[in-house]
């Protein structure tokens, strides 16, 4: 019976394990380069990320989400192959135009663009894994080109922006071995191709309203202060306020995947029952989170950085309240993705970004790196209560569901 009970959660235990460990190399990335290579090449290279997370990294998410909401491994290969697609596109035609209006190196955003490509292909992979009941497998393509890229640049220490991007690209190129294990799953249908990018629309256009808000700030950081010192301080802040999200979305993954399967074969009381258990656990790691960055944010930026910024510290703490409002959201979000509700998510997260755009102009030219920090926080309030007006009163979610 303990060892039934074992394998239950084998799932839940190698997806932590995998999300927990990338948050972490992730993390200790971010450490490395600015000890290795300046808050300077920091806050460089977050631009070029936002760059590409705001543009390519949208479509490529919503064919993500589509594939994980659709639990069918046969899109594998038409999600495979529209990824590839709008990499060649955005690699063919945006480049080009961005560095004709910019004048910026092209080489960079190639670079960016192609490591982007290779992690939102270990995403998919990870799906793949979990459709495949193989969650073991979910680890290792998470880990390893982390592992790569921080090797290389301890040994390396690139002192400018294009040799980081270099080993990020290299290193991420790794993925490829994994698709080489599965590669007999990849089956194209182009039949069904245009069914993936139609279906994949809607969450696309939801994707890029959320990534406005996750990376508009970091660019209006740029254009507005013009200073690449204190966007590394603002990432150190955001990379702080994110480390609770692996956990959290670890549960919030095994939770889309297991609510579409409530809906057709189980009662109201289970699916309550399950919603509001989501809701009290983001809300328990996520507040527990933030009581710890009050208390040793600060201490703990100075002993890993060597760096005394107290405002990377504040930034953090004041992001970290957001992220109490933002992983709540998520219970709220995925269970209307969940009764394909996506029009009415597309709206929330529209009217978010607008929000944080004009938000994020205003308080950043007023309070510096802290405006931004303020703007998601309340951006993310905002959002929550839109979603939970949604969700009660306009879709009425338990009463709309066709069970008992």
């Amino acid at each position: 019976m303990n060892f039934i009970k074992i394998n239950n959660y084998k799932p839940l235990i190698f997806q932590s394990i995998g999300r927990l460990s990338a948050q972490g190399l992730g993390f200790l990335l971010g450490v490395v380069i600015v000890r290795v290579s300046g808050l300077e090449i920091m806050g460089q290279f977050a631009k070029y990320n936002a760059l590409i997370n705001i543009s390519f990294g949208v479509f490529a998410s919503g064919l993500y989400t589509n594939y994980l909401r659709s639990n069918d491994l046969k899109l594998l290969g038409q999600t495979v192959s529209a990824i590839t697609i709008f990499f060649l596109f955005f690699l063919s035609f945006f480049s080009p135009l961005y560095i004709f209006f910019t004048g910026d190196k092209i080489t960079n955003v190639i670079l960016i663009l192609l490591s982007i490509y290779f992690m939102k292909l270990s995403e998919v992979y990870v799906v793949t894994s979990r459709f495949l009941n193989s969650d073991h497998n979910s680890v290792l393509p998470r880990v390893i080109p982390y592992l790569i890229v921080i090797g290389l640049c301890l040994i390396f220490k690139p002192d400018n922006v294009f040799f980081l991007l270099c080993l990020l690209s290299f290193s991420w190129l790794s993925i490829i071995f994994f698709y080489f294990k599965i590669r007999e799953k990849i089956k194209l249908k182009r039949s069904e191709l245009k069914q993936v990018f139609c279906s994949s629309f809607l969450l696309s256009l939801t994707t890029l309203a959320t990534q406005i808000y996750a990376n508009f700030d970091q660019l209006m950081i740029v254009e507005i202060l013009k200073d690449y010192n204190k966007l590394g301080s603002y990432k150190i802040g955001v990379s702080f306020s994110n480390l609770a999200m692996p956990l959290i979305g670890v549960f919030s993954f095994m939770y889309i995947s297991e609510i579409k399967q409530l809906i057709k074969n189980s009662t109201i009381a289970i699916l309550k029952k399950k919603f509001y258990n989501q809701l009290k656990i983001n809300l328990l790691v996520s507040f527990s989170f933030l009581v710890f960055c009050i208390c040793l944010l600060r201490l703990i930026i100075s002993i890993i950085y060597n760096i005394d910024d107290a405002s990377a510290s504040n930034a953090g703490i004041i992001l970290s309240i957001g992220v109490i409002f933002n992983v709540l959201s998520m219970v709220f979000s995925y269970s209307l993705l969940a009764i394909n509700k996506d029009k009415e998510i597309l709206v929330i997260t529209l009217f978010g970004a607008l929000i944080n755009i004009v938000l994020n102009y205003i308080f950043i030219l007023k309070f510096g790196i802290l405006g931004a920090a303020f703007t998601s926080a309340l951006t993310q309030l905002i959002v929550l209560l839109i979603y939970i007006y949604v969700f009660y009163k306009k879709v009425e979610f338990f009463n709309v569901l066709n069970i008992k």
